[in-house]
């Protein structure tokens, strides 16, 4: 099938990404930091079950995403510097570049599972 506008990796390519992240269907983001190498020295615990995690300067939400994973209840991840850029506008976050994981309580909910 060949790609459309409206097609994920290209919505990527569209992007500056700070981390690499792995997203459906086998793209990788093309980020110039590999966080998934780094994670080992956070020494993050394998479960985050029952955990609220808040993730400042979170960037494009590599660990934010990794702490849903892992099964955080809340995750809020904020970066402004990161999301203020044209290419963040149209709706993707909500107020002032956060979303939640977890109970929405901000405003729209960024879905961690599509």
């Amino acid at each position: 099938m060949p790609a459309t506008g409206d097609s994920l990796a290209e919505k990527v390519s569209g992007i500056t990404w700070y981390h690499q992240i792995q997203l459906p269907g086998g793209i990788l983001t093309p980020g110039f930091v590999d966080a998934q190498r780094q994670l080992a020295r956070l020494r993050l615990p394998e479960s985050l079950a029952g955990k609220s995690v808040l993730d400042v300067g979170a960037w494009d939400g590599f660990y934010s995403f990794e702490c849903a994973r892992r099964g955080a209840d809340r995750v809020l991840a904020t970066d402004s510097y990161a999301w203020a850029g044209a290419e963040w506008e149209g709706g993707r976050t909500s107020n002032e570049g956060s979303f939640w994981h977890g109970q929405p309580s901000v405003s729209r909910v960024l879905s961690m599972t599509s």
